[in-house]
C-alpha cells in the first residue's frame, strides 16, 4: 500500500475501470445529484480516508472502487487543503480484479 496526494493524482491519467463504468454512471447520474452539500462533504471526506484500488496500465490509472475520489481528482474547483490530502492506494493487476473483493472488502 502506498499513499498519494490528491495533487499527485491530478497529474496522472486517472480513468474509471471499463468493467465498472456502469456502476460509476449510476453513482454519478442517479445518486450523487440527490446528495446535498453536507452529504457531498462527508462523501469527499470518506473518499480521502479509504483505501482506493487502481489497475495501472502503461500511463493509465484505472480507478476501481472510489467514485467520489474520481470526482475530487477531476474537479477544477479544488482548494489547497484538499490537494494536500493523502489517499491510501493499492495497485492490483487485471488478473487480481474481483468485483466482490473490490467493493465488499476494500475499506
Amino acid at each position: 500500500m502506498k499513499s498519494l496526494s490528491i495533487a499527485k493524482l491530478q497529474t496522472l491519467n486517472v480513468l474509471v475501470y471499463p468493467e465498472i463504468i456502469s456502476l460509476f454512471d449510476i453513482y454519478t447520474c442517479h445518486i450523487r445529484p440527490l446528495l446535498n452539500s453536507h452529504a457531498i462533504e462527508l462523501e469527499q471526506s470518506n473518499a480521502c480516508s479509504k483505501l482506493t484500488c487502481f489497475i495501472k496500465e502503461e500511463e493509465k490509472w484505472f480507478l476501481l472502487n472510489n467514485f467520489e475520489l474520481f470526482h475530487i481528482v477531476k474537479s477544477p474547483y479544488i482548494d489547497f487543503d484538499v490537494l494536500r490530502k493523502e489517499v491510501a492506494v493499492k495497485y492490483i493487476s487485471q488478473n487480481q480484479f474481483d468485483f466482490d473483493i473490490i467493493f465488499l472488502r476494500a475499506h
